[in-house]
């Protein structure tokens, strides 16, 4: 199956006396992956900007330039990771589907559901609205970009996992338009450049967002992600941000024999995990979950920088997250008793035992105690802040007498580094983990190590 995408598109752009400036658009957008009644839809944008410092009345100390931008507009999107969402798919199977019709003799091979279907699948629909401003200081040496907006995503898609019951075909959930979603904040762009008195070119430019999102409305009460080994990891509900963690708060491990006397809690030992009684009628069960974590970042960030110096130069990146939580499922495989025989990471060294109370982990035992990895809970909850040197590269560009020994009209050695360090207290294998749908953001499961990579190069032009 190969899947089609058709798209119409209408512009009309105007400038007027070189500063005021309109941009209209309208898309029209056909899939292969929705039912024909929802294949199509249209999406139009409006964008507009005024150049204030080009007014003949503009005058200012401070500003070199100054310029104010604002749109709405429309998206579409169809990118759900699956075609043909709208039919149910079946596969042919000697081994899960096979059935003799006689009631004796040779079986004959049947078909199994693999996934369901929604016909009524249509596209998931973002309306961003934004106001910016652009301002120049010092010889436009300095320039910096102010950018507040407020996107609505409607119809958001993804799989109802409330639609097939656990105890009902073993096929995919469908893809629904299961609710809107609300995202808000502002980016803060600056950049400074500048060539020094001996001859020091450089570019220093950083970025910085910080955003808010909510559910604003749902067709269930509430829809869970991650259930895997331990239960739904997150749960996406109105008024919460999609996919915020969900499990039961650890609140510290017992030290003593008196405090498990004078808890309720069932299970309850010296070195095992106490739990918040939230609904506080002395029992720990479902009812007792809570919210744990949140897997959106207060900011994203991120840093250039480019230097260049008669023949050198150096270029680097680095971005990074502040204020973000991972649930570090993977944990279960290296800190718990889950599969006993198998390795184990340095961190149950820092086991609960009478002489290391301060412990991070509960007590080692053979099995699982207390649900304390059967069931999500706080502990798997990590700090997910990073710094990341993303790409260096330092360059030097060799003379032109040594060039032309080579036949060549330039020649220019470099270092290049990928991923050369992270800064972080996630214990994980990497704070950037791989997002697998829109209700199981920031659960870390199936993660592998960054790749650092070093090489050194030489770029020769003839």
């Amino acid at each position: 199956h190969r899947d089609l995408h058709l798209s119409l598109r209408r512009q009309r752009q105007m400038c007027i006396r070189d500063r005021y400036f309109a941009t209209v658009t309208v898309r029209n957008d056909e899939t292969s992956r929705f039912a024909q009644a929802t294949a199509d839809a249209t999406f139009p944008s409006v964008s507009g900007a005024w150049l204030v410092s080009s007014e003949d009345w503009f005058h200012s100390s401070v500003f070199d330039t100054f310029k104010i931008r604002a749109s709405y507009g429309e998206l579409g999107n169809q990118q759900i990771g699956v075609s043909n969402a709208d039919i149910n798919i079946s596969s042919v199977s000697e081994f899960t589907a096979f059935y003799a019709f006689n009631g004796s003799g040779q079986a004959s091979a049947g078909a199994n559901l693999n996934s369901k279907g929604n016909s009524l699948l249509t596209w998931e629909t973002t309306i961003k609205q934004n106001i910016a401003f652009d301002m120049g200081f010092f010889d436009n040496k300095l320039t910096a970009t102010i950018d507040v907006w407020k996107d609505t995503t409607k119809d958001l898609v993804s799989q109802d996992t409330q639609a097939i019951s656990t105890t009902a075909i073993d096929a995919a959930a469908p893809y629904v338009n299961l609710g809107e979603l609300e995202n808000a904040g502002f980016d803060l762009s600056l950049n400074y450049s500048d060539v020094t008195s001996n001859g020091l070119q450089y570019s220093i430019s950083g970025n910085f967002t910080r955003a808010k999102n909510e559910i604003t409305s749902l067709i269930s009460p509430f829809y869970t992600g991650g259930g895997s080994r331990v239960g739904p990891m997150t749960r996406t509900e109105v008024g919460q941000p999609i996919s915020f963690f969900y499990g039961r708060k650890v609140l510290g491990i017992f030290q003593t024999q008196a405090e498990v006397a004078a808890s309720a809690q069932p299970d309850a030992a010296p070195g095992r995990f106490i739990y918040d009684d939230l609904n506080n009628d002395g029992v720990i069960n479902d009812e007792d979950r809570q919210k744990i974590g949140d897997p959106h970042p207060d900011l994203i960030f991120g840093l250039n920088i480019n230097l260049n110096y008669k023949n050198w130069d150096l270029s680097a990146f680095m971005n990074g997250t502040y204020g973000n939580d991972i649930f570090n499922f993977e944990a279960l495989y290296y800190e718990s008793p889950y599969f006993f025989e198998g390795s184990r990471s340095t961190a149950v060294l820092d086991s609960w035992r009478p002489d290391n109370t301060d412990a991070k982990l509960p007590a080692l035992s053979e099995t699982i105690q207390n649900n304390e990895f059967t069931t999500a809970n706080s502990h798997f909850v990590r700090d997910g802040s990073y710094l990341r040197l993303r790409t260096l590269q330092i360059g030097y560009t060799l003379p032109d007498s040594f060039a032309s020994k080579l036949g060549a009209d330039s020649a220019r050695v470099y270092y290049n580094g990928t991923n050369l360090f992270t800064i972080t207290d996630y214990d994980g294998y990497d704070p950037e983990i791989p997002r697998f749908g829109s209700l199981d953001i920031g659960v870390a499961s199936n993660s592998f190590p960054t790749n650092s990579i070093s090489s050194l190069g030489i770029n020769i032009k003839f």
